[in-house]
């Protein structure tokens, strides 16, 4: 691990420019496989519903859209947790960037920019766009979140007192990358 790097503060800036990039994104309304999948789907519409439906393909996935149609059925809601799931990947990219091996011949700082410049390509490249903005590709972020999270928790496991339990964690986590 870059021990240096994983000092460094997390950049506000780099979610408030995912914020900025996706912004549009709020107002839209569902589309295509949303219709099929959530909005004219009963067994997305609520917790109940999904319980039943239950075993199933994809169950953490489809527990979110209830939860969300829990909340508000309307597609504000659906694609602000679109936003949030996004947002949170960023910050997880941020904090594994911290493990990406540099060079011993480059200069005080430069892996710092590459780690920023790294993480910004995650928040703002386009291919981001479909699970950001489409409701129904929530499936790659939230998938991500997870399998992000279990990278990090194995990676980081050793710098805990009980590394086993992070290596646990770890392995849950992938499970609920598989299971989304």
């Amino acid at each position: 691990m870059n021990a240096a790097a994983g000092r460094v503060p997390f950049p506000w800036w780099l979610p408030a420019a995912a914020v900025l990039a996706y912004l549009n994104a709020l107002d839209a309304a569902f589309q295509f496989d949303d219709y099929r999948i959530i909005v004219d789907n009963p067994k997305a519409h609520g917790l109940e519903a999904w319980w039943a439906a239950m075993p199933g393909i994809r169950p953490l996935l489809k527990l979110s859209y209830a939860l969300n149609w829990s909340v508000s059925p309307a597609a504000f809601g659906f694609h602000a947790v679109n936003v949030l799931l996004h947002l949170a990947n960023v910050a997880l990219a941020w904090r594994l960037s911290a493990h990406f091996p540099l060079p011993s011949a480059w200069e005080s700082g430069r892996g710092e920019r590459v780690r920023l410049v790294a993480t910004l390509l995650f928040a703002l490249h386009p291919i981001q766009t479909e699970a950001v903005t489409y409701v129904s590709g929530r499936s790659m972020s939230l998938m991500a979140l997870f399998g992000l999270a279990a990278l990090l928790a194995w990676l980081e496991a050793g710098q805990h007192r009980r590394p086993h339990a992070w290596r646990g964690l770890s392995l849950a986590l992938f499970a609920a990358a598989a299971a989304t």
